[in-house]
């Protein structure tokens, strides 16, 4: 069992956002059935993790302390944003 610690999970969850960014920009199923690029990316790394699992029993543990508090960030903006777009009638 690897054991990552925060810093490598956070890089690894920004490496996992780059790919559905690049995934969801050269794939247009994915832009057409409007797939966020969390959800691509993460889908690709779960298969692959799944198979690292099933078949080397080489299994990944991410440390989780930052994820509360990133996870009430993101949707406090997600809040500001509707906030701002009711405001403005956009």
């Amino acid at each position: 069992m690897i054991q990552l610690d925060s810093y490598a999970t956070l890089v690894a969850a920004t490496l996992v956002l780059l790919l559905g960014r690049l995934l969801v920009t050269r794939v247009g199923l994915l832009r057409t059935f409007n797939i966020p690029k969390p959800v691509a990316g993460g889908l690709v790394v779960a298969l692959v993790l799944l198979l690292l699992r099933s078949t080397m029993q080489l299994e990944l543990q991410f440390d989780t302390t930052l994820q509360t508090p990133l996870m009430l960030q993101c949707c406090s903006l997600k809040r500001s944003r509707i906030a701002i777009y009711r405001k403005t009638g956009l």
